[in-house]
C-alpha cells in the first residue's frame, strides 16, 4: 500500500499541511484493554520503527495492533518493546510491513519558545457521539518550555486541548516537524493541595531528550535532528518547574523561592504567580499574600477561570469575607 505523500515529511507552511504530514506518520496502537498512539520512526527494510509513550505500553504481555493511516493494522513485532528508564515515558516498539509509510522529521525542541504555533495529533478514545477511534489534530501554541525536567522527563507545556487515546502522539512544530511527544494533561491544583480538573495544559517530552537516549533504546537517529550550543543558565520556566517539583516532594519553602525567581526573571508570569498563592495559602498560612498574588494572576490573565475560583475559595474560606 502506497502513501501519497513523501517518505521523508518536507517542511509544510500551513495547518492543513502539517495536519496531512502528521497524518501520514502518526499511528494508533491499541490492544484489548488500552489505546494510545504513536508516530513512524524509521524504517529499515520492511520493519518500522514507532515511538510513543512508555505508558502506552505498559502491559508488555499484551498483544499489541498498530493501525496505520490507510486503515490498515499489523501486530507488533514480538519483544520489539523497548522503553526507557523509569525515569522517562517513552518507548519504541516495531511492526513489519512491506508497505510504504513514511517516517517523520524530527526538529529542534530546544528552539521552542513561548507563544509559537504547536500541534498534536493522535487517536483519542471513542466518545458516545464520535462512536469510533479517529485521527485528531489539535491546534495551540507553547506555553513553556523549561529546560529542567518535570516527572518522568515532561517539560513541554502547551494548550492544545487534548484527550485520553492522544498519548504518545505527535507534537509538531510550525514547519510540520515532530518535536515532542504528547503524554499528560496537567490538573488544577485545588487549595488544600490536591489535584482536581484539567487546567488546560498539557505536557509532552521534548525530542531532544528523547534523542539524549536514543542509543539506549537501539534507535539510531543518524543526526535526524539538528543540534545547538544548549543554555545552562536557568529561565523563568525552569525555576517554575522546580518549584512544581519541590511543592510535589514537600519542600514548601524551597517552592516559594523558586516561584520567586520564576516571577523575578519574568515579571508578567501569571501561571507562576497563581502557582504561588497555592503555597502562601494551603502550605505557609499567608491568606492575604495569596490574594495578593491572584488578584495579579488575573490581572495578567483575565480569562483564567481557575485564579477566581481559588480567590474566591480563599476569601469564603480563610479571611470570612
Amino acid at each position: 500500500m502506497v502513501i501519497p505523500i513523501v517518505r521523508v515529511v518536507s517542511i509544510a507552511a500551513t495547518a492543513p499541511e502539517i495536519a496531512a504530514t502528521a497524518k501520514a506518520v502518526t499511528v494508533k496502537i491499541s490492544e484489548p484493554g488500552s489505546q494510545g498512539s504513536g508516530v513512524i520512526l524509521q524504517r529499515q527494510g520492511d520493519v518500522y520503527t514507532v515511538l510513543t509513550a512508555a505508558h502506552v505500553l505498559k502491559n508488555k504481555s499484551a498483544t499489541y495492533t498498530i493501525s496505520t493511516s490507510d486503515g490498515n493494522q499489523y501486530p507488533i513485532v514480538s519483544q520489539s518493546i523497548r522503553a526507557a528508564t523509569t525515569d522517562i515515558d517513552l518507548a519504541v516498539v516495531k511492526f513489519r510491513t512491506t508497505g510504504n509509510y513514511p517516517t517523520a522529521k524530527l526538529g529542534n525542541s530546544n528552539l521552542l519558545t513561548e507563544g509559537m504555533d504547536l500541534y498534536v495529533a493522535g487517536y483519542p478514545l471513542a466518545t458516545a457521539a464520535i462512536n469510533k477511534s479517529v485521527f485528531v489534530f489539535r491546534e495551540g501554541t507553547v506555553s513553556a518550555n523549561s529546560t529542567q525536567t518535570l516527572e518522568k522527563g515532561y517539560s513541554l507545556i502547551y494548550s492544545n486541548d487534548t484527550l485520553p487515546g492522544m498519548s504518545g502522539g505527535a507534537v509538531l512544530n510550525q514547519n510540520g516537524e515532530v518535536v515532542a511527544i504528547h503524554g499528560r494533561g496537567d490538573r488544577e491544583r485545588n487549595p488544600s493541595g490536591e489535584f482536581g480538573r484539567k487546567t488546560g495544559f498539557n505536557l509532552g517530552i521534548p525530542i531532544n531528550r528523547f534523542a539524549s537516549i536514543a542509543t539506549n533504546l537501539g534507535v539510531n537517529l543518524q543526526q535526524k535532528i539538528a543540534t545547538i550550543t544548549p543554555d545552562r543558565s536557568l529561565k523563568a520556566d525552569d525555576y517554575f518547574a522546580l518549584a512544581n517539583q519541590k511543592y510535589d516532594k514537600g519542600n514548601y519553602r524551597g517552592a516559594l523561592a523558586d516561584y520567586d525567581r520564576a516571577i523575578a526573571l519574568k515579571p508578567d508570569y501569571a501561571k507562576a504567580y497563581r502557582a504561588r498563592s497555592t503555597v502562601k495559602s494551603s502550605k505557609l498560612n499567608d491568606s492575604r499574600g495569596a490574594l495578593a498574588d491572584l488578584d495579579r494572576a488575573i490581572q495578567l490573565a483575565p480569562t483564567d477561570g481557575i485564579a477566581y475560583s481559588q480567590r474566591g475559595f480563599i476569601k469564603s474560606d480563610a479571611l470570612n469575607d
